[in-house]
């Protein structure tokens, strides 16, 4: 029995979209997770102060769990002195950290450059397996990983596999009388289009509802021009899947995440870009517009189209199989509490 560990985007996080990636992180590795024992710690927190990698049960733990997969989110900076990294990670408390295989992880566009410096290229080494192949959801970490001398392929993000041919063949094509959209509420923010977005939706639906993937987004549309005759769904995730599984509605909005498991629910998508990742994943084909086209945002609308998301499962697998057992694999049943 193996002890494997999870660096989890969705603890302490402000967004429900790292809940996304994780319960999608959790799913796709089911096959590996099976009958071992498996503990989360957080990214967004630091999980390991400085005394107590030398005092911490936990800090034993880590340091010795057989697998550590850091889960998804932009959380690959090439600048690591930033304040407030993602990764909540630094050179003297790294330790219970090494030897981690990122799953699904990709760059930030802001804080990442063309080059490392000098601490953050260290720190990565020394954190990182130097054994696994990496899974990156872009081109461009697989890029920075090979700067580091790693090894790593794009598997696409995890919450992406779920979307198969016999999935999506069960999205609808035409256009609903309802629709849940979402918005940013932060560095993606432009007001005027935001509200176009709002008078679109309004124009084109008969019921418009709102899911909130962070309470930023929920502030922000109260300050909209029309927002007396939008309906608000609980931001729970559960809720949200609930909303999903019980309506006939369309999905339009800025939150790429959002939008992704409204196709994991079957339902039909548009994603609208305010930044590189929804255009990175746009190579998967998720129906990724530009938000301030609104144009072909209503003709998208009022058109039918067909979701046919174009993951490498050859790719995903040849991932996947490091992980799995295997008869030459030595158990370690050696037991920290």
């Amino acid at each position: 029995m193996k002890r494997i560990i999870l660096f989890d985007t969705s603890i302490a996080t402000q967004n429900k979209g790292d809940e996304i990636i994780m319960e999608s992180v959790r799913r796709e590795l089911e096959p590996v997770l099976k009958g071992n024992f498996v503990y989360n710690f957080p990214t967004h927190l630091v999980s390991f102060p400085f005394g107590h990698q030398f005092t911490s049960s936990k800090a034993n733990l880590a340091k010795n769990a057989n697998l550590k997969f850091i889960c998804g989110t932009n959380l690959f900076w090439t600048n690591m002195l930033r304040p407030n990294p993602l990764l909540n990670v630094n050179i003297m408390n790294y330790k219970p950290m090494r030897k981690s295989i990122l799953m699904g992880v990709g760059y930030d566009g802001v804080k990442c450059s063309d080059h490392f410096d000098p601490y953050s290229k260290m720190l990565w080494k020394r954190v990182l397996s130097h054994k696994y192949v990496h899974s990156t959801r872009d081109d461009k970490t697989v890029e920075y990983l090979n700067m580091l001398g790693l090894k790593a392929i794009n598997t696409s993000c995890p919450t992406l596999w779920k979307l198969t041919p016999e999935h999506c063949k069960d999205i609808p094509t035409k256009k609903a009388d309802k629709v849940v959209f979402t918005l940013s509420s932060t560095g993606g923010i432009n007001r005027e289009n935001d509200q176009k977005i709002i008078d679109c939706l309004l124009k084109n639906y008969k019921e418009v509802y709102f899911w909130s993937q962070t309470y930023g987004g929920y502030k922000t549309l109260r300050s909209y021009e029309n927002c007396d005759k939008i309906k608000y769904i609980d931001p729970e995730l559960n809720e949200y899947r609930k909303f999903l599984l019980e309506n006939d509605v369309d999905y339009v909005g800025t939150r790429l995440h959002g939008g992704v498991f409204a196709m994991q629910n079957k339902k039909r998508a548009i994603n609208l870009s305010v930044d590189h990742r929804a255009e990175e994943f746009d190579r998967y084909h998720i129906n990724v517009l530009p938000q301030d086209d609104i144009q072909a945002i209503d003709e998208k609308i009022n058109s039918d189209f067909a979701t046919a998301v174009t993951v490498d499962y050859k790719i995903v697998n040849e991932w996947l199989s490091q992980f799995l057992p295997s008869e030459n694999d030595v158990e370690d049943d050696e037991y920290y509490q």
